[in-house]
């Protein structure tokens, strides 16, 4: 069921709706920091893992799996998709979703280096045309005990979060280094990216 629902008037006078494929809190907040209307369904697809698959591959093709599994029931809109990992030694951590693998996350991403890849889908379904991208954040974790990582994970809760950190929240202290083009993307959307990419769809911000 659509939480919001509005309707976009695109500048070519035609009447689109903007789809946010997902019902993230995060995601629906950023995309009110840009002040557009949009509903937001959750995809329907499976987001499955393909074993051997690169991890800059395998969230692009979920990213653009959960557009195109809302192109049939949206045949005149404009949706927006994408798929977040947390990439280590070549793997691709998801979502925790418990706690015992939150902190096994947090201990292995403990003073190392990691990669946290964003994917960015817009698809017009009316014209058959998709627009991607990838983000890359370089981001480096602080030396963590396991008292400090239990009690990071009970203060903010990071279960639906990949990599099992709140970056805009407490998870900040986590960390000792981040390099970013978009930081916006830690959040769950690049925005910067976004906004470029709407552009390309004839969707203005302003």
């Amino acid at each position: 069921m659509l939480t919001e629902t509005w309707v976009l008037n695109e500048r070519k006078n035609m009447e689109k709706e903007l789809i946010l494929a997902s019902q993230s809190r995060y995601k629906k907040g950023q995309m009110r920091q840009l002040g557009i209307p949009f509903s937001a369904e959750n995809p329907r697809c499976v987001e499955d893992r393909v074993e051997g698959e690169l991890p800059e591959k395998a969230v692009l093709r979920l990213s653009r799996k959960k557009a195109l599994s809302l192109a049939a029931h949206f045949p005149d809109a404009i949706i927006i998709a994408s798929d977040q990992g947390v990439e280590i030694e070549g793997e691709l951590l998801g979502k925790p979703l418990s706690v015992s693998v939150a902190e096994q996350q947090l201990v292995r991403m403990s003073g190392r280096e990691h990669r946290l890849l964003t994917a960015l889908v817009v698809y017009d379904t009316s014209e058959e045309k998709l627009y991607e991208e990838l983000d890359v954040c370089r981001m480096k974790v602080r030396e963590l005990s396991k008292d400090r990582i239990s009690s990071y994970i009970a203060a903010d809760s990071p279960l639906d979060c990949a990599g099992a950190y709140k970056f805009e929240s407490k998870g900040i202290a986590l960390f000792r280094m981040v390099e970013a083009q978009d930081p916006t993307a830690i959040i769950g959307l690049p925005l910067l990216r976004l906004c470029g990419l709407l552009e390309k769809a004839g969707v203005s911000i302003f």
